[in-house]
């Protein structure tokens, strides 16, 4: 790996990694209870991506036309995690029927002021997945938005990576949506759940191949609002009680990024969320920790843990295959069982999808001589929590030579 050399993505910053408030389970999401948002506070600055819609004046919680909660209670609750609210616009009584005149009163309750009721939210979403009306909508709903706050991004809804490719989405064109709306957005979204299509932990680089797709088709900003193992996620594949999905979830993120993608996952709670809601997650504890809280661990620091994820992805390979070939890491080898992603801060993400423990020398273009802490998941445990494996270790020659156990995702934080 190079630190001298960035990779020509997007920088990173506290929107690039992030994870969704679910409107599902019991209770409904876990930052109503003040303990887990305490736990989930821990994994440091996140965005979290949560729907509301305007209704009656003010701002209510739920896709689907559901009002579950106080829109500004929720933002709130972000903020106290150290968090920044990425808003879904939903529809008045559904995910399809975008409203442009509560779209853009939902905006100026947040923002208006200079930020108000939690505000201001600087990331909005329009709808969740398209469909129905959503088509015909779209246009003006992104226009509304935008000039209640020229100065934020917009997204537009995501429709399956399928139909997004393809240039049609759900109901109507795809391609078409984005002319209408173009000079409004800054993203387009997709939802992604490809760990269930048999290739298991090892389906992630098609999440790189998608990125770059979406980028080359486009010409915007790729966007990934949901992703984690399959649609129902519980007890289906990648447990939420063993490794897989942490090293699927890690896989993912590093590839989304470094397709020049943010990524976020889902959810919250409920199958393979970060905490287990205790109703569906095979007995374990309610606000229990679960693999993929370790995942998006390993990247932020644990709020300061351990290093977080730099500003910039730099230049890395394994085995001669450079982090941004989707190809590469779908081929047999070392590239396919190992990865490995490196900020500009001297952060490394290695990830070990093979059972077999993996030796090896990794070079560090740009540093000679310093010292490396290395905090790693444990595979044997329950919920493959996150501890430091090695500390203040000297290295000289510009390389480490480090064993990934098998099945870990691992944080090498270089000084």
């Amino acid at each position: 790996m190079d630190f001298r050399t960035n990779l020509a993505v997007p920088a990173l910053n506290t929107y690039s990694i992030g994870d969704t408030i679910s409107e599902f389970g019991s209770p409904n999401n876990n930052i109503q209870n003040a303990t887990w948002r305490g736990t989930l506070a821990k994994l440091g600055p996140l965005a979290w991506r949560i729907a509301l819609r305007y209704k009656n004046n003010t701002a209510v919680g739920g896709a689907g036309g559901g009002d579950n909660g106080n829109g500004a209670n929720y933002i709130k609750d972000i903020r106290a995690m150290n968090g920044v609210p990425v808003i879904i616009v939903a529809g008045d009584t559904g995910d399809y029927d975008i409203n442009q005149t509560t779209a853009k009163e939902l905006v100026q309750f947040f923002n208006n002021n200079g930020g108000q009721n939690g505000g201001p939210v600087t990331a909005w979403i329009i709808g969740n997945e398209p469909g129905g009306s959503y088509w015909g909508q779209l246009g003006a709903a992104a226009q509304a938005i935008a000039t209640a706050d020229p100065s934020i991004p917009v997204t537009i809804s995501a429709p399956a990576i399928a139909d997004m490719t393809q240039g049609f989405g759900n109901g109507g064109s795809y391609q078409q949506a984005v002319q209408d709306a173009g000079q409004y957005l800054t993203y387009l979204s997709y939802h992604a759940y490809v760990g269930g299509d048999g290739k298991g932990v090892y389906a992630t680089p098609e999440y790189l191949a998608t990125a770059e797709q979406v980028k080359q088709t486009y010409n915007k900003t790729p966007g990934l609002e949901e992703f984690n193992w399959n649609s129902s996620c519980a007890g289906n594949g990648a447990g939420y009680s063993d490794w897989e999905s942490t090293v699927y979830i890690a896989s993912i993120i590093g590839n989304s990024v470094a397709g020049g993608a943010h990524a976020y996952m889902y959810a919250d709670s409920g199958g393979c969320g970060t905490l287990s809601n205790g109703s569906n997650n095979g007995g374990i504890q309610a606000g229990t920790p679960l693999p993929a809280y370790w995942a998006l661990g390993i990247w932020t620091g644990m709020n300061g843990e351990f290093d977080r994820f730099g500003s910039q992805l730099v230049s890395t390979s394994v085995g001669g295959v450079i982090v941004t070939d989707a190809t590469g890491k779908e081929a047999t080898g070392l590239a396919h069982e190992v990865e490995l992603y490196a900020t500009n801060n001297g952060k490394i993400v290695a990830i070990n999808k093979n059972a077999n423990a993996e030796n090896m020398t990794i070079g560090l273009g740009g540093i000679t001589t310093g010292t490396y802490n290395v905090w790693q998941t444990n595979p044997n445990t329950a919920n493959a929590a996150i501890t430091e494996v090695k500390g203040n270790t000297n290295f000289s020659g510009s390389e480490i030579t480090i064993s990934l156990p098998g099945h870990t995702v691992s944080s090498i934080d270089v000084q």
